[in-house]
């Protein structure tokens, strides 16, 4: 959660007590659960897109479910989410329509929160630590962000110049921006690598090794990339190219490959090198 000093359920022989100290926990938890809804809102947005495209065309698929973990090693508290098609994929132009509409359906809502975000937080004056345009506070540390494009025009639209220190609902709209991003990476069985196959089917074997050397490249700027390429590599359970679907060879529309183009643009506006850095406060 992210707030002040660190909270716990009041206990008092005098039950009279509970009640006002009751309300001072909640007051104390309310930054945290403003950005927690923000979250998972934006979490199951994106699952939902997903869910919502394959029910109409008929695929069976499961619930979004939600991958809760210890914020003592990732400090949103989450993996994520995530839901199980259990019925093959028919075509390319299936493929395409599924795999875009989580991350439009999730950054739409991520920005909408980012917007409100904004317009609660301020510019300040930081030497503390490393040059960023963006600073949130989790506790006893300060997390330096990264810029991308959709960033630095909204920032620059609402805040104009200088460094911004984030609210706990705007920083819930930059991480659901940057989990745009990275569920758009054009590889595997990512998003952004369902997107890429539909558009130019087998040609994405040739793709995937580039692509990989160019995540592995990243990591000489944030190291947190050689995770990520492992996961691609998990994921695709040691392959880098994508699976065929079942009817390879039906051509996609042409309003299709606007939208998946499009869908690939998101991934560059969304695009941040260097996401973040924590750093504690002495």
């Amino acid at each position: 959660l992210i707030a002040g000093s660190p909270v716990g359920l009041p206990f008092d022989r005098d039950l009279y007590l509970l009640g006002p100290r009751l309300a001072d926990w909640f007051e104390d938890l309310r930054p945290g659960l403003g950005f927690a809804v923000a979250l998972m809102g934006m979490l199951l947005a994106h699952e939902s897109g997903h869910y919502v495209l394959a029910r109409r065309y008929g695929i069976d698929t499961s619930p979004p479910y939600f991958l809760p973990f210890h914020p003592m090693f990732n400090i949103i508290g989450t993996l994520g989410a995530f839901i199980r098609l259990r019925s093959p994929i028919v075509d390319r132009r299936q493929l395409l329509d599924i795999g875009a509409a989580g991350p439009w359906a999730g950054f739409v809502v991520a920005l909408a929160i980012l917007l409100v975000g904004l317009l609660q937080s301020e510019a300040v004056l930081d030497t503390a630590g490393p040059t960023s345009q963006y600073i949130a506070i989790a506790s006893d540390r300060y997390i330096y962000l990264g810029d991308s494009p959709i960033m630095f025009a909204m920032c620059r639209l609402i805040l104009g110049q200088g460094t911004v220190a984030l609210t706990p609902v705007a920083f819930a709209g930059w991480i659901g921006v940057f989990v745009t991003m990275l569920n758009l990476l054009p590889m595997g069985q990512l998003d952004g690598g369902h997107v890429l196959y539909a558009l130019v089917g087998e040609r994405h074997r040739r793709l995937a090794p580039v692509l990989f050397l160019a995540v592995l490249l990243l990591a000489t700027v944030w190291l947190f990339w050689l995770f990520w390429a492992a996961l691609v590599l998990l994921l695709g359970r040691g392959r880098l190219s994508h699976p065929s679907v079942l009817d390879r060879h039906r051509p996609l529309p042409r309003p299709r490959r606007w939208f998946g183009w499009a869908t690939l643009l998101l991934f560059a506006a969304t695009f941040t090198p260097a996401p973040f850095q924590v750093v504690s406060i002495a």
